[in-house]
Formats: structure tokens, sequence, C-alpha cells
């Protein structure tokens, strides 16, 4: 072993050498665990004969090593970089609103409404108006139409108003009575129609007019009449509406009854006279006269037969 701690056995070498007979056997170790330097090396098998010493060179160790190393490396290498590149953002274009410039409408403007009621009634019974109305031949119906403009006041008017009516058969035209809120008005309502002018917002206008019922051209019993009517404006779209006429033939047609304060008292009469009927038919029951006994006695007190 080393003497000295900071020396490093680092080779050991040894020469042999056969005596000269041959059977003689020679061998010379030098402690080079003991040497500081490196070189030659002299040993001698101390025989002092030629040929029993041999020198050799001790060279120093190579630091490098003499095998390549093997194997993978025990850490992975370290990648680079290790942040991101950094990326300047791109920037959206900047984009101004687009105002829409101001477009005034064009076209036509849109339609009013207009509304339309058809009704009728007797002349010659006398009965009031309504959608159905009863009649028989000879017998004369009046037709009513109100047309009304239903816009709030203050918006536009309807104009040139035109009023059409079909006519049924058997139920003909009486010739100039037609009326616009009761003034005669041109002829044509029945045909090519009667233009009754303008209707300001939350007015109406009452057209009417004259029939005249042929009992011949309707069979026995009940027919149903249709009466129709149309009206239109420039600023409106047609409307439309109808009324019945219910005609009988051969049986008698319900008459209407007016009434008025001469009814009223000739029903007060009746009922006066059915209540005097009534108490007569009371006073001779045996009920009556009992209690008019009963009465009797009450008023005059108890009888005294002693006198």
């Amino acid at each position: 072993p080393p003497k000295d701690p900071l020396w490093t056995c680092t080779a050991a070498a040894g020469v042999m050498n056969q005596g000269r007979n041959g059977s003689d056997f020679y061998s010379c170790y030098d402690p080079i665990i003991h040497r500081t330097n490196y070189g030659p090396i002299t040993c001698c098998a101390g025989t002092g004969l030629p040929g029993d010493c041999f020198t050799w060179n001790l060279a120093a160790p190579s630091t490098s090593p003499t095998t390549s190393p093997t194997g993978a490396p025990t850490t992975s290498p370290t990648a680079s970089p290790t942040t991101s590149p950094t990326v300047s953002p791109t920037a959206s274009p900047t984009i101004s609103s687009t105002v829409s410039p101001s477009v005034s409408p064009t076209g036509t403007p849109a339609p009013l409404t207009l509304t339309l009621a058809v009704g009728g009634a007797n002349l010659s019974t006398g009965a009031p108006e309504a959608g159905t109305v009863d009649a028989a031949g000879g017998q004369q119906v009046s037709v009513i139409a109100v047309i009304s403009n239903p816009q709030a006041a203050g918006t536009q008017g309807l104009t040139n108003v035109m009023v059409r009516a079909t006519l049924p058969a058997g139920v003909g035209y009486v010739a100039d009575s037609t009326t616009v809120d009761g003034i005669a008005a041109p002829e044509g309502i029945v045909g090519t129609g009667v233009n009754i002018g303008s209707i300001a917002p939350a007015q109406f206008h009452r057209v009417a007019f004259r029939t005249l019922i042929d009992g011949s051209a309707f069979p026995a019993g009940t027919t149903n009449a249709i009466v129709f009517v149309s009206a239109s404006a420039d600023n409106a779209p047609q409307n439309n509406g109808q009324m019945t006429i219910v005609v009988t033939k051969g049986v008698v047609a319900p008459v209407a009854v007016k009434t008025g304060p001469g009814d009223a008292v000739l029903a007060a009469f009746l009922v006066s006279a059915i209540m005097t009927l009534l108490y007569v038919s009371y006073t001779h029951t045996s009920v009556f006269r009992r209690h008019e006994l009963e009465k009797l006695g009450r008023d005059q007190g108890p009888l005294d037969f002693r006198s």
C-alpha cells in the first residue's frame, strides 16, 4: 500500500527471466508504487550477469478515458428556449359605422278600410229595421246600407266611395227611391253603383232605397231572397254585406202591431176588469159569508135574548 495518501498506485511492473540453464527462474519487481516520477525503470535479477537487467519506460497515465462512454445520458438535454417567442398582435382594422341614408318611402301608401252594415224594413207593415225582413207579394221593403270610415279623427278620409246593390229575382227596384243621408241621390245603385263622395274619419253615410216584392215570382211557402250590397273607395278595398227578405206565399205574413200610449190604457182597463170579476166571484163563496158574519158579530157585540 502507499506510504503517502496523496500517491496513487497506478501500475505495477515485473520482469521475469529464465536462467541459462533453463531451470533457474529469476524475477525482479520494482516498487514503483512508491515512485513520484515517471520515466525509465531498470530492474536486475541480482545475478550480476549480462542480460539479467531490463529497462522499461513507465508513462504517465492518460487523463482521457481509454474507452468511449456507453449508454444514453442520464439527464435529458435542456431544451431552449423555455418561453414562447413574443408575437406582436395583429390589430383589426378600425371600421367606422355606416349610417344608412334617410330614404323617403316610395310607392302607394297602405290602403284604408271601410265598414259596411246592411239591413232593411217592411215599409208596408211598419216593422222595425232588421237584418232579416218578413214580406209577402205586393209589399215594399227598404234596403239600408251604412258605410263608415273607422279611421281615427284627424287621419285620412275615404274618397270616391261607391255603393252597389244586386237584387234577386222577384225583388224589384222602386224608381227614384235612392237617398243618401235622407237626400235624394242619382239612380244607378242597382247596376253601376252610386258615388256618395268622401267620408271623413270616424263618420258614416246612410244609403237607402225601396224594393217591391213580386209574389208571382216565388213558390208557395217561404223563400229567402238575398240582397247583396258592396262598397269601395279609391283608397279602400271593397267590403260586402247582405240582408235577407223572407218571402211568404200562400200563408198570411206576420203583421207587426204598433204599441203606444193608447195600448197602455187598454191594458190597464183589462187588468181592472179581471180584478173586479175575481172579487165578485169571491163574494159568492161560503168563506166570504162566514167572514162577513164574524165581522158583524164583532161590530154589534154579544146578542141579548132576555128582552
